[in-house]
């Protein structure tokens, strides 16, 4: 498991008291209070019901459904507690943190995107990848030419941030403009958009796509099931400098793109051969460092 951020839901589908769902293996339950929405640990310290799936929220705390015992949220001097995590709800999405020393600037990037994005929940899709999986191709260069048809494979540029998150950068070259592009030279034999990815835990990516004072926003959520497929969750921050809003061609144009995108990648993931012995070329360095990067996440203290 990676212990960092993780989108856990839309807002769309938490907004009853108690809320089942899951990173990996780690049941969790979000909990809907008057001041805020958290995660918390699902299972019950007495005798491991899920306290998701039949529990009853009393003020602070969680009524067991199997033996009524009463457990509460977070640390407590009670006999019975839950762990509680970092949850940001925000835009239609919620974030957990699985370990404060994995935040890597992910709040921050959000805050700086408040003023001048509108925030766009957008669609789910369960793979049968591993979660990273999605988020690596990010870093592959020679796939989006050979699956997503860019004219050129891009060349791609790796730094760490300021926050400790992995940022990929690149020109993407492409035989037509995008619909969400403006100010596009339609009359040569090609068009060039910035592309620039940051990458906040092994499951979950913001990508910016447009030039640096104008960009769209694209998150990419990939979150483990417990059986080791993903469930995929995308969402938008979509530029708003006229306080009119975004067009709904802007945002459906991004919306169906990232679809369009997806699609021809599931036909590569759901037959992957995981656990094959990969054979590494030049081109694959940023692969490779993203695989470091994992690594990271694996909290071997836990």
């Amino acid at each position: 498991m990676y212990f960092g951020w993780h989108q856990v839901a839309f807002t769309r589908d938490a907004l009853a008291p108690l809320t089942p769902t899951a990173i990996g293996a780690l049941p969790l339950v979000l909990v809907r209070r008057t001041e805020a929405l958290g995660a918390f640990d699902a299972v019950c310290p007495h005798r491991g019901a899920n306290l998701a799936h039949g529990g009853e929220l009393d003020g602070d705390v969680i009524v067991c459904p199997f033996h009524g015992r009463r457990i509460a949220l977070g640390r407590s001097r009670r006999r019975y507690c839950v762990r509680g995590y970092t949850t940001v709800e925000l835009g239609g999405c919620v974030f957990v943190l699985l370990r404060e020393r994995y935040a890597n600037g992910f709040t921050e990037f959000l805050a700086s995107l408040v003023e001048t994005h509108v925030f766009v929940p957008g669609f789910t899709l369960t793979v049968r990848v591993p979660s990273e999986y999605v988020i690596e191709n990010v870093f592959d260069a020679d796939h989006f030419k050979a699956v997503h048809g860019l004219k050129r494979t891009p060349r791609l540029q790796l730094r760490r941030g300021d926050h400790g998150e992995l940022t990929v950068e690149s020109v993407f070259e492409t035989r037509r403009p995008n619909p969400w592009q403006e100010d596009v030279d339609t009359l040569g034999e090609s068009v060039e958009s910035r592309f620039c990815a940051r990458v906040f835990s092994p499951t979950l990516v913001a990508t910016e796509l447009g030039p640096r004072d104008r960009s769209h926003v694209v998150f990419t959520a990939a979150t483990p099931t417990p059986d080791g497929a993903s469930v995929i969750r995308l969402s938008l921050a979509v530029r708003s400098d006229d306080g009119a809003g975004p067009s709904d061609e802007t945002i459906m144009s991004l919306l169906q793109g990232s679809r369009r995108a997806f699609d021809q990648d599931i036909g590569v993931w759901e037959h992957l051969v995981t656990d094959a012995p990969p054979r590494y070329a030049p081109s694959d360095r940023p692969v490779i460092e993203y695989r470091a990067f994992c690594e990271e996440f694996r909290d071997r203290d836990h």
